[in-house]
């Protein structure tokens, strides 16, 4: 029987990296800031009644005020459960960031959701805020940094959005700065629904052929 936590959701199986328990950093309507003693709770408790999971896996979205403490949070996981490695999915806005980034290289294994590289296609799908003068080359550059000093393994994954981001130029664009930063792997998948053009079958088969050659693992999920 699962028990309800705030933070804590269900453990998943994954082939790769085992099992997997996801944390949810920022529930819905329900923000503490006790956040990071409330999730080392929760932590304690579920190992201790139920088992110890292979990876925590913590999900970064854009909202960069609230990982002004990553770096606490991540150093208690690691003093409190020295076994246990981390993974995150982060949105790639928060790599304008130099403290972010830093916390991040202390996991041992980052997705990073990056779906354009050129300014122009940036300023359409990111918010970018022109009071600290964050720029999508801010946010590049910080990525290109991280990779330099991250010893763990680097996932880049691309969503695809009809109407957006897929244009032979965007995916020019975009395989240029995949091969400069060399990940260890990226995935690239489409985002369907009522807000977004499909994308087409020829070009979705462009898209494979363009990067499948590349040095390191590539999957496509559409």
């Amino acid at each position: 029987m699962w028990i309800q936590y705030k933070y804590l959701k269900k453990l998943e199986i994954s082939s790769q990296f085992g099992k997997i328990l996801p944390i949810d950093l920022e529930p819905r309507d329900n923000f503490s800031v006790n956040r990071n003693d409330e999730i080392i709770y929760e932590l304690k408790n579920y190992i201790v009644k139920k088992e110890e999971p292979d990876y925590l896996w913590l999900n970064l979205r854009s909202n960069s005020e609230l990982y002004r403490e990553f770096n606490n949070l991540i150093s208690k996981i690691k003093e409190e459960f020295p076994n246990l490695k981390i993974g995150a999915y982060a949105n790639s806005l928060l790599f304008q960031y130099e403290e972010i980034p830093k916390s991040l290289s202390l996991c041992d294994v980052i997705a990073i959701n990056l779906n354009c590289v050129s300014a122009e296609k940036c300023s359409k799908i990111y918010i970018f805020n022109e009071d600290e003068k964050l720029t999508s080359q801010k946010m590049l550059d910080g990525i290109r940094g991280f990779k330099k000093n991250f010893r763990g393994y680097l996932s880049i994954y691309t969503i695809l959005l009809g109407g957006i981001n897929d244009t032979v130029e965007d995916i020019k664009a975009l395989r240029d700065f995949i091969s400069e930063l060399k990940p260890d792997q990226l995935s690239l998948g489409e985002l369907t629904g009522k807000a977004y053009k499909s994308i087409s079958e020829e070009f979705k088969s462009f898209a494979k052929s363009y990067f499948s050659d590349l040095p390191f693992e590539v999957s496509f999920n559409f």
